[in-house]
């Protein structure tokens, strides 16, 4: 099987077509002609036909997979049976339960209510949902053995009783619900998200929605989330997005809190001055829990919001990511940037560690930060080659080489940021 897996060029897509009869051969510039044997077969994997002829069309078998026809159900089945066995089915059992509540609702709000700055699909919100928590989760992954035949030590989680287990996981799926659907819209949408999530979360049924809830709704033995705090003597309005959730003491912290002191070195210059807030502290960390956990992360949001300085600065200060585990990439991209220039910056830093295996040094991790995602230009039939490499780069682990031969990458991932479409900046697909 050759997997063609991108979008369709009009030009080699017509040079298809021999290959596509039943001559299986490709004919080249040249006059060379180069046969297919009859046990291999193509299958090309596009978004949309807008630029593939009739010709082409009708020499392929066609199926549309529609995004709504899969679900996320699949999605939740699969990654259940993946978490750690130290969770226990019941833990199991009651996070399917609280997906089946809570999940098709937020999704449908979403569609119906909200705005995006960038488009998603609801497996690609369900997914981060799953992400999220799972990286919340460290205490119940099992130790590797220490000596070849012993036994690894038990993890902690697995002392937790089921009770005190319900009421976390409880606290991780709101909180990952709200940094997952309720996280793609603008701040007026936040506003809306806010409202409705606050309802839905007390166990009530939100106006317009009690088709999307099924009649037996869970429990939740978790406090809820707060919607004031007092400040300078008087009770400050707060969302949902404005509190963290504790898991070790089952309560929610104000983002506030965990803002660090100024600290300013001396000598620094105004440029290098950044002042933390309760908008940089809840970044971080959410930055920091996806590369911890090897997710890759999209920041979005108009100029002049601190995505590059909110990364940037977590990926250089070596607080968290210290020099000696990890190594930064820095790409910015724009509208002259090709899938050339990409590549080579990219392979240009890594080391080879076998043949066709390349990464950063031995015992270390590398995070590429891509800047302005969206600023390469479209060629001519609307594709953006440079964000064709990194999706294969995420999708595949790795690339074809100007060799032809297909460099698999260890221990990297990629960390994005882009403002919204405009003004140069090109509508990314989802």
């Amino acid at each position: 099987w050759l997997v063609l897996d991108g979008p369709v060029d009009a030009i080699w897509i017509e040079n298809m077509n021999t290959v596509l009869d039943d001559n299986r051969k490709l004919c080249l510039p040249n006059s060379e002609i180069i046969a297919m044997s009859q046990t291999m077969s193509m299958i090309f994997e596009v978004g949309d036909l807008a630029v593939a002829s009739p010709a082409t069309v009708s020499r392929c078998g066609m199926v549309y997979l529609e995004p709504a026809s899969l679900g996320w159900r699949p999605l939740l089945a699969s990654w259940l049976a993946s978490l750690p066995k130290a969770l226990g089915s019941k833990a199991k059992r009651h996070l399917e339960v609280l997906f089946d509540w809570a999940l098709p609702a937020c999704l449908r709000f979403v569609r119906r209510e909200l705005e995006e700055l960038s488009p998603s699909e609801d497996a690609g919100l369900a997914r981060g949902a799953m992400r999220m928590i799972e990286s919340c989760l460290d205490d119940f992954v099992q130790a590797p053995a220490v000596a070849e035949g012993g036994e690894a030590p038990q993890p902690p989680g697995s002392a937790i009783d089921e009770a005190t287990k319900a009421t976390q996981l409880e606290g991780l799926f709101l909180f990952a619900l709200v940094w997952s659907t309720g996280a793609t819209c603008d701040s007026a949408g936040r506003v809306k998200f806010d409202a409705f999530f606050r309802v839905l979360a007390a166990g009530g049924v939100p106006e317009g929605y009690a088709d999307f809830l099924p009649a037996k709704r869970p429990i939740l033995t978790v406090q809820p989330i707060p919607d004031s705090m007092p400040a300078g003597g008087s009770l400050a309005p707060q969302t949902v997005y404005d509190y963290n959730f504790d898991r070790a003491n089952c309560r929610w912290v104000p983002w506030v809190a965990t803002v660090p002191p100024l600290a300013i070195p001396p000598g620094a210059g105004f440029s290098d001055i950044m002042v933390p807030t309760k908008d940089s502290a809840r970044y971080t960390y959410l930055l920091d829990l996806a590369i911890q956990h090897r997710q890759p992360l999209l920041m979005v949001g108009p100029s002049g919001t601190g995505k590059t300085c909110i990364i940037a600065a977590h990926l250089l200060s070596g607080k968290s990511l210290t020099q000696e585990l990890w190594t930064p990439i820095s790409v910015t991209l724009s509208a002259r940037t090709s899938a050339n220039m990409l590549q080579e910056q990219v392979d240009g830093s890594l080391d080879k560690r076998k043949k066709g295996v390349y990464g950063p040094a031995i015992g270390k991790r590398c995070v590429v930060f891509v800047d302005d995602l969206n600023m390469p230009a479209k060629e001519v039939y609307g594709a953006q080659p440079p964000l064709e490499l990194l999706r294969q780069a995420c999708d595949y682990e790795g690339w074809y080489g100007r060799d032809n031969l297909f460099r698999q990458m260890c221990d990297v991932q990629f960390v994005a940021a882009m403002g919204p479409p405009g003004g140069g900046r090109a509508y990314v697909p989802n």
